[in-house]
Parts: structure tokens; sequence; C-alpha cells
């Protein structure tokens, strides 16, 4: 069966509505997948539901954002409680201080004579996670800039006229809340010098696996990273981390054989 664990809606800062996504996946024979939105559990409900009707098989799945003192980390939480109540009041208060470091955008760009009307961020849905991606797209709307990459480079980046630093939680602490909402941590997307970097910390936290599998990564250094990960009993897991269907990589034209992800769909299984 095929399977890719990384994949987001338009619940975070993808473009298709998980029923999108699972006609896709059906359509492109992908037998399991996990939608991974960004600091939000909004898309699970209704990724379950159309897992129901498709018969895809969905594993819950939500891609935290955290920091160290000199890089950003992201961890992606599989099988965990949704409705835990810590999980809930963590991601709310993730979702207020997005919405205030947002503002303080638009308020650099307008100085940079770049007006996104701050109504645009008021009326999003209560769901949608405010994230520097958002603001760009924002930007084209506008006409201020062609392309992702342009709004980026141009304003949004650090050192660039419109960024705003933005305090994450500790790498530790997001494996630690994974681990009590009963879920699987994993390390995503790192590059094998990330990758030792950051495993003996988050191993002491409690990490369990690391996305290997990937598009765009060499087979070299996809190697080293699994080399590492199982000297140190860490799973292994893998997506497209796909968030569009206008670039290059579609959906389902990369996927990983389940026979390659199978300790983790043991463990997994082992924990409910």
């Amino acid at each position: 069966m095929r399977a890719d664990l990384h994949i987001h809606s338009n619940y975070s800062d993808g473009s298709f509505s998980p029923e999108e996504i699972f006609s896709r996946a059906v359509g492109k024979g992908l037998g399991i997948i996990s939608i991974t939105d960004h600091d939000t559990v909004d898309h699970i409900q209704p990724s379950l539901e159309q897992a129901d009707k498709t018969g895809v098989v969905y594993i819950p799945g939500v891609e935290f954002s955290a920091s160290t003192v000199d890089r950003d980390v992201h961890l992606l939480g599989y099988a965990l409680d949704h409705l835990h109540h810590g999980l809930l009041e963590y991601l709310d208060l993730v979702r207020k201080r997005r919405v205030e470091r947002a503002h303080q955008i638009l308020e650099l760009l307008r100085r940079q004579d770049i007006v996104i009307p701050p109504g645009e961020l008021d009326s999003l849905p209560g769901r949608r996670i405010i994230s520097r991606p958002l603001i760009a797209q924002l930007m084209i709307k506008y006409k201020y800039v062609g392309t992702l990459e342009e709004a980026f480079v141009r304003y949004l980046r650090p050192g660039t006229p419109a960024y705003v630093p933005y305090k994450l939680a500790d790498p530790g602490e997001v494996v630690g809340l994974i681990t009590d909402c009963g879920g699987i941590s994993v390390l995503a997307h790192p590059s094998a010098e990330e990758f030792e970097t950051l495993a003996p910390g988050l191993c002491r936290a409690g990490l369990q696996g690391v996305e290997v599998f990937r598009p765009r990564l060499g087979e070299s250094e996809s190697r080293l990273i699994a080399d590492g990960a199982q000297a140190r009993g860490l799973v292994l897991t893998g997506g497209s981390d796909w968030h569009f269907d206008t670039g290059a990589l579609k959906l389902g034209d990369f996927f990983i054989e389940e026979e390659r992800i199978r300790p983790f769909l043991e463990l997994m299984e082992r924990g409910r």
C-alpha cells in the first residue's frame, strides 16, 4: 500500500480541503495518508470523516513549530488525542501569538508602501492558521509581488524590512506535549547535520521517530539519517510535505511503500 504521511490542507497553509485531498489520494492510489496541518487540529475531524467515506487509512497528525537558539525545528505528532485539553490550550495560545505577529508584519509592510487591509486577517475563518506564507499570498493578491519566493526574499525572511521574530516553543517541550496526548513524536524533514545536532536532546525528551523518506533528499543523506535514527531506536517515516498542485510535485507523485514504514505503523498500533 502506498503512503504519504506529510500533507497540508487549507486548514493551515495548503490549498485544498481534506475532501479534495482524499479524492486525489484515491485517484493516485494512496492507501495511507496523514494531513499534518501546522499548529492546529481542526483538520482532523473532517479528515476522519473522509477516511470513513473513501476507505483511505488516515493517521491523525499535526506539524508543530518549535525553535532552539539558532534554528527553527518542526515536529510531527501522529495518532495523538486531538481533543486533549492541554493540546487545545497550547494551540489556542499559538494562534493568538501568530495573529499578533501578523498584524506587526502588516504594519511594517505599510511602512514599505505595501498596504494589506488588516480586515483580511480578521475575515479569515477562525480555524485558519495565520502564517508568513498566508501573508505572502495576500501580497500576491494585491499585486505587490508575483510569487511566494519574492515575498520572502524581499520582505518576510530574516534581515528583510517586514520580518518579525517569533518566539516558538522549545522542541523538547513539544515532544513532551505530543507524548502527553498519546501521540508519536517525529522530527520533520531534517538534514543530516540538523539530525545529528538535534537528536541527542530530542531523544532525551522522548522523540520516537524521524522523517527520512521525502522528495529532494539525496540517497546518501537519507541513508546517513536513517542509520543514525535506527542506532538510536527511532522509527522512520516519510512524506511529501505537499501544499499545492501548482508546483512540479503533484499530490501522489511521491509515496512510500507501506513496508518501509512498518515499524512506525506497528508502534502506532501498540499505542492504541
